[in-house]
């Protein structure tokens, strides 16, 4: 603070603060009028991150290195869980051998999304090329199951069903499932109903086109559109209140987000 002008003091820190700077404090203790703050933020080269009412700057020197260790720590990750599809956000975080403070970590990681150096499917992140395995144990009862979930498509038999359809024991029908979902190749959208992607996305674009005709749904509207049985219905639904594609309010529900933005994929047609 000793530094004259301010901005001289805040090139200074973003030289020393590998994670960033946030600006909004640093005005408030240096007690900058907004003329000041506004000629900070247009002459400091920085990378700007808006964190609620907070305002963060980290050098594109830092924002670099830290682009860098994220696909660094994806690449290792992979190497040792080649049976995983990816990681989820939070625990992809904690790899980071630099603390990074969250705001900063999030705008990183979907700036590398963005450029497609890191992939996001559904909660998980990959890098590009990579493929999860099976075991050749499980690539066997996949074999047999695919074609029943296939058939039954967005009314798939429950877990029991699965299991006596192909004679197998429902455990362990259902600890395959859920392996499975872990793949990406699978949605548990209940305890014992586990959908296909392409299934799944067909029901997500039909909520988007209930959405879009009315602003608050019900259950018996869906059930109704999607021709699925009304506790399906409402399990499906409620599993797209918890992925954070809808919004339920009483007996309705809303859009609140692009099917892109939870799942990875685009429904446009």
């Amino acid at each position: 603070m000793e530094l004259s002008p301010p901005d001289v003091s805040v090139r200074e820190l973003l030289d020393q603060l590998p994670s960033g700077l946030n600006l909004s404090k640093f005005f408030q203790s240096s007690n900058l009028t907004e003329t000041a703050q506004q000629k900070i933020i247009e002459t400091v080269r920085a990378i700007r991150i808006r964190n609620g009412d907070q305002l963060i700057a980290i050098s594109p020197g830092f924002y670099d290195e830290i682009a860098d260790a994220i696909v660094g720590a994806l690449k290792n990750w992979h190497l040792s869980n080649s049976n995983k599809p990816g990681l989820a956000q939070n625990n992809l975080h904690s790899l980071l051998l630099t603390r990074t403070e969250l705001p900063v970590f999030d705008s990183v990681l979907k700036n590398l999304v963005e450029q497609g150096k890191v992939l996001q499917s559904g909660s998980t992140y990959s890098l590009p090329g990579f493929k999860s395995k099976m075991s050749e144990e499980d690539e066997v009862i996949w074999k047999k199951l695919l074609p029943i979930l296939q058939r039954g498509h967005t009314q798939p038999p429950v877990v029991h069903a699965l299991a006596d359809e192909v004679n197998m024991e429902p455990r362990v029908v259902e600890r395959f499932l859920v392996r499975s979902a872990r793949l990406g190749l699978l949605y548990q959208v209940a305890k014992n109903r586990f959908l296909l992607p392409e299934a799944l996305y067909e029901l997500a674009s039909i909520v988007e086109e209930l959405g879009a005709k009315v602003n608050n749904f019900e259950v018996k509207q869906f059930r109704d559109r999607s021709g699925i049985g009304r506790n399906l219905a409402i399990e499906v639904l409620e599993f797209f209140d918890k992925s954070g594609l809808t919004s339920r309010s009483d007996d309705t529900r809303k859009i609140i987000t692009k099917t892109e933005n939870i799942f990875g994929v685009s429904l446009d047609k």
